[in-house]
């Protein structure tokens, strides 16, 4: 009986995701962020990688606070002292001095709240997102880094302003959660916008964000060729 011949071609197709690293680390408030409104947060049960915030909403590019202060327009509020935070796990690929950022836009420096700060959490611990909570980290917990906007960046123009922190061993040992929470109050007519925030430490880390489509990446497989006799194929004496 004469050979048969078939010659099988197999494409593979791959759905996939496309992904970018995040190597700057520089999250902006691009149309679509979402800032989930909260007057705190608690480490374990909020999520990370996510803004929450009270009384600030992402419009325009930047996150602006809405609310405002009740107290005297010629001193610093004492009412409407809100956040937004990030929060990122702990780890040990954390480790070492990292440089935080973030740029503010704000009207006056004597009568407005404007900071940043970074803290380390465990599970349960909460921080509290409507009040001042300058140099006041939560109970059990720890404040590594503080840092108000810098004297004459209240113009109106976007000014840059942060500070350096340093996680050790012992921090990842001990601690759940880094968070990044930037503070800010307004009277009436006046503004109060963040944009542009960097912890730092994402160079030293390999998250994957995706983009929002898929890309479909064709392929060849697999050229497969095989020949079928009339004889019974002989088995190896190892079979």
């Amino acid at each position: 009986m004469p050979t048969v011949k078939h010659t099988i071609l197999i494409i593979v197709i791959l759905i996939g995701t496309i992904t970018s690293n995040i190597s700057a680390g520089l999250f902006t408030f691009d149309p679509g962020t979402v800032i989930t409104d909260t007057s705190q947060w608690t480490a374990g049960t909020g999520l990370t990688e996510q803004w929450y915030g009270s009384n600030f909403t992402a419009s325009d590019g930047y996150a602006e606070l809405t609310e405002t202060s009740l107290g005297n327009t010629s001193m610093l509020a004492r009412t409407g002292v809100n956040s937004i935070l990030f929060a990122l796990e702990l780890s040990s690929g954390l480790i070492g001095t990292h440089n935080w950022h973030i740029d503010s836009l704000f009207s006056d420096y004597d009568t407005q709240y404007n900071y940043g700060q970074v803290f380390l959490l465990n599970i349960g611990q909460i921080l509290k997102l409507n009040k001042d909570i300058w140099n006041k980290p939560p109970l059990g917990a720890s404040l590594i880094s503080s840092q108000q906007a810098l004297p004459g960046s209240d113009n109106l123009n976007w000014n840059t302003y942060g500070s350096t922190y340093d996680i050790s061993q012992n921090d990842v040992d001990t601690f759940n959660y880094i968070v990044f929470a930037f503070t800010g109050s307004k009277h009436t007519s006046q503004v109060m916008m963040f944009d542009n925030f960097s912890p730092g430490i994402y160079e030293n880390l390999e998250y994957e964000t995706p983009e929002p489509a898929t890309v479909a990446i064709a392929g060849l497989g697999l050229l497969l060729l095989f020949r079928k006799t009339a004889h019974p194929v002989k088995k190896s004496n190892n079979a």
